[in-house]
This record gives C-alpha cells, structure tokens and sequence, in this order.
C-alpha cells in the first residue's frame, strides 16, 4: 500500500468505553505517522478509562459530551472535518446505537453526521461477540453502508471475571491502518 495516500488525510477517531481503550495512544501514535491530523471524539464511558487530558497531552483536539466549558462541539461540524472517521474501540453498546440509527451520544451523533462510511473496530468479551443480536447488529451495519473489522480471537485477561478467557480484540494498529487505507482508496476510486 501506497501510505502517502494519508499525507493530506484528516482522521476522526471515536473512542468508546471498552477497557481496550487504554491501548489507543499506540493506535494514534503509530496513526500519526501517517495522517496530516487526528482529532478524537470520546463517549463518557471512554473518559472514565483515560482522560481527555492524557488524549490531549499527545497534541490531539479532543471532543466530548461535555464540551469545553466555553465552546460546545457541534456534530455536524466534527463530521464534516474528517476524511475518515475510525471507531476504536467499538463496544457492543456503540455497535448496536448504530445499526438502530441512534444518537445518543457525541460519538454515534457524529456517525450520522459524517458524510462517508465509518470504520468500526470492535472489541467484545467472547460471549458477547457470539450473541445472534451483535450478529444482526453488526449485519445492518454493513447494510448500512458501513465498514466493520471484525475483531481477531485473543487469549486476553477478562477484568469482569478476573481470568483469563477468549476474547475479541482490535486489529493491530498496522492492520487499522492498511483497512482504513483501502476504505479510502475504494472510495476515491483507485483501488
């Protein structure tokens, strides 16, 4: 893959609750290698596991529910701005907002508001992922016109159960990256 095609590329990263939301600043740093900017938007329950502050530490605009105390983030805004608009994680609450069209949040506002497809990678308990409801929900989803990477199977530390048990995690960041490049060649027409 040809990765300059990132150079003049704006990517907006949607960050849900999911504990796999402490690894994201490997998937923004290895992301800004790349992309000419990175903003993030985040749902509540992603900045109860890491901080806007830290996410804005690295140098990226962060949007929340909130919004700063002066300025509240406009949806239409934030999805008009980016070439690309990646959710990772994506839990199987945000999984399923989405494939019912709902804005219940910032982040699944914004989905509705971008004007490409969006990108979910998403990660789940194994039991979760199995479900015929996160089936469905993942289906409509991509009848929608959307993009989901499916998750790969990993031997993975359960916080809920203390054990370690089967689970569903994220792509590595250089696997995101070459998905989100395809998306956007397809789109444009040179893939």
């Amino acid at each position: 893959m040809d990765f300059s095609i990132f150079k003049n590329k704006k990517l907006l990263i949607g960050m849900s609750g999911a504990i796999s939301a402490a690894g994201i600043s490997s998937y923004l740093l290895y992301f800004n290698n790349y992309f000419k900017e990175i903003r993030v938007v985040m749902t509540p329950t992603a900045e109860e596991i890491i901080p806007a502050s830290t996410i804005s530490y690295f140098g990226y605009q962060v949007y929340t529910e909130n919004g700063d105390k002066e300025i509240k983030h406009n949806h239409m805004t934030i999805g008009r701005w980016a070439d690309a608009y990646c959710i990772i994680p994506a839990t199987a609450n945000i999984v399923g907002q989405i494939a019912n069209g709902l804005a219940m949040n910032l982040l699944t506002t914004t989905v509705l508001a971008h004007s490409h497809s969006t990108i979910l990678f998403p990660t789940m308990n194994e039991s979760m992922w199995q479900k015929n409801i996160t089936s469905r929900n993942i289906e409509q989803i991509r009848k929608d016109g959307h993009i989901v990477v499916d998750p790969v199977e990993i031997l993975a530390y359960e916080v809920s159960s203390g054990t370690r048990k089967t689970n569903r995690a994220m792509v590595s960041p250089d696997k995101a990256l070459i998905k989100i490049g395809e998306v956007i060649q397809k789109r444009e027409g040179n893939l």
